[in-house]
């Protein structure tokens, strides 16, 4: 069993991650907070165990993590042609459509959401799959053509022929 033991040290600064630091239009109850907060115990905590204003603490423990014994590499289905597979059938097994109808289901609820919490958007219309698995080919078009601005990509020639 090997074991993984990665800290900093104290002189470092771990900032950039705070509620006011990472903007969300979700809002969480401060009461649900406050009683999750406080349903840990002066048990819990160890007085051997410094605890810092920002609710770290220097006293680490190692963190066992069982050795791998799995066979590396891709494990395709067992009906996946390497020999003959097209870049396009390698995308359906990282987006198969049922991933992708769950992004289309989400997307349209989390809209629908924000629009009864803030009011009708004209500029909405609801997204298919089509429209997202476009949205999804042009960002991994733009990951493999990295181009130094993004105006440059709505330009002629097209990205497609550039990728290509």
């Amino acid at each position: 069993m090997a074991f993984n033991f990665d800290s900093d040290d104290d002189a470092s600064v771990f900032s950039g991650f705070g509620e006011s630091d990472i903007g969300s239009d979700v809002k969480l109850p401060t009461e649900a907070l406050e009683h999750e907060e406080s349903e840990t115990s002066d048990d819990d905590v160890s007085d051997d165990e410094p605890v810092h204003a920002d609710g770290w603490t220097s006293n680490f423990t190692d963190v066992p993590i069982d050795d791998f014994t799995e066979t590396p590499g891709p494990n395709f289905p067992d009906d996946f042609d390497v020999d003959h597979a097209t870049p396009l059938d390698y995308f359906w097994l990282v987006f198969p459509i049922q991933l992708i109808t769950l992004i289309v289901q989400h997307t349209n609820a989390y809209a629908q959401w924000v629009q009864a919490r803030d009011g009708f958007d004209s500029f909405w219309h609801e997204t298919s799959e089509a429209e997202m698995r476009a949205f999804l080919a042009i960002n991994v078009l733009m990951g493999i053509q990295q181009l130094p601005e993004i105006s440059m990509y709505w330009s002629s020639p097209s990205l497609a022929t550039q990728a290509s």
